[in-house]
This record gives structure tokens, C-alpha cells and sequence, in this order.
């Protein structure tokens, strides 16, 4: 998955402010709302407010990441706000907020949402979430014995190991040092 996929030049805002953290995320809907993911601005928002209730998007060393799954979105979408004056937040380390970085996800898994995570695929795959992708077959199993003795209920391919080369990580966004 690519960061550069899902974030637009239009649905990032350098150095807002902003009095509160819902008022944050406002302006990053407002962001959201340009693009052609949306298609009703108002459940979305009200979507995320209810999953700002819940709590926990205040991360840490500055960063939030609000997020909510709506039927309002169509696609995967990203949104990125960086405050000027820094936000005081209910963060675990204390640190007030400078980025935030909002998640507007479908409810379903779709086709773009395999494509993005093959390997996530392979691993995970099961027969609730195949449905809304019609290209994921399941894996196929054999009661026949193995040459070992052993029968085979397992699937035959293996994992990819730990060691395989993975994609550098994306330099855009870095919020640790």
C-alpha cells in the first residue's frame, strides 16, 4: 500500500488552527468533502464524531489519527492537517497534537482494499470477508493423504517469510524521528 494512493495534494492543510479537537476534525471533513469519495458529508462526520467518542485516537508523540468506517465513503481515503499552535490532547505521553491524520475507510472490504494487501489476503483469507471481492478464490483443500502419511487440511503454499524484500518505507509522512 501506498500512502501517495490514498493522500491528495487537496486533502492535505499545512499549519490550521484550531481550538479543539473536534473542530480539527471538521476541517479535515471539509477537506474530505472535495474529493469524490464522499458521498454524504454529513453522515461522515457524524460517523467520526461517534468514533471520537469512543476515544483513543490520540496517539501519542503529537499524532492523532481520526478514522471511521461510514457508508458514506466509496473508497479508501486519507486526509492530513498539521496545526501551528499545537493542540493540548489527552495524549498517553502528553505531548499536544501537531498532526493529525484522518482515515475514511468503506465498511466492506473491497476490491481496492485486496489489491492493497495482497499478502494480507493470502494470510488472512476467509469466507465472510470473499464475498465483496469477487476475484479472491478461496483455498483449496485436498482430503487426500500426503506422501508423508499425513492428510492435507491445511493449504499446500506457504507463507511469505519474514526475511523477503519489502517495500522501502514511504518518506512523505514521518511522524517518529
Amino acid at each position: 500500500m501506498r500512502i501517495a494512493n490514498y493522500l491528495r495534494p487537496d486533502c492535505v492543510a499545512l499549519r490550521q488552527r484550531a481550538d479543539s479537537l473536534t473542530g480539527a476534525v471538521q476541517q479535515m471533513v471539509t477537506l474530505l468533502d472535495g474529493t469524490d469519495n464522499l458521498t454524504d458529508t454529513a453522515v461522515f462526520a457524524a460517523d467520526v464524531r461517534a468514533r471520537l467518542a469512543l476515544g483513543g485516537v490520540c496517539v501519542g508523540n503529537g499524532l492523532a489519527i481520526p478514522h471511521a468506517k461510514s457508508t458514506a465513503v466509496r473508497q479508501l481515503q486519507l486526509a492530513a492537517l498539521t496545526l501551528d499552535p499545537p493542540l493540548p490532547c489527552n495524549t498517553p505521553d502528553g505531548k499536544p497534537l501537531d498532526l493529525l491524520v484522518m482515515i475514511a475507510a468503506p465498511p466492506k472490504p473491497t476490491t481496492c482494499t485486496y489489491r492493497c494487501w495482497p499478502s494480507w489476503r493470502r494470510s488472512f483469507w476467509t469466507p465472510i470477508s470473499a464475498p465483496a471481492c469477487g476475484r479472491v478464490r478461496p483455498p483449496r483443500h485436498s482430503a487426500a493423504p500426503s506422501p508423508r502419511g499425513r492428510s492435507r487440511t491445511r493449504r499446500s503454499r506457504r507463507l511469505p517469510h519474514l526475511t523477503q524484500r519489502r517495500a522501502p518505507p514511504s518518506p512523505a509522512i514521518s511522524c517518529w524521528p
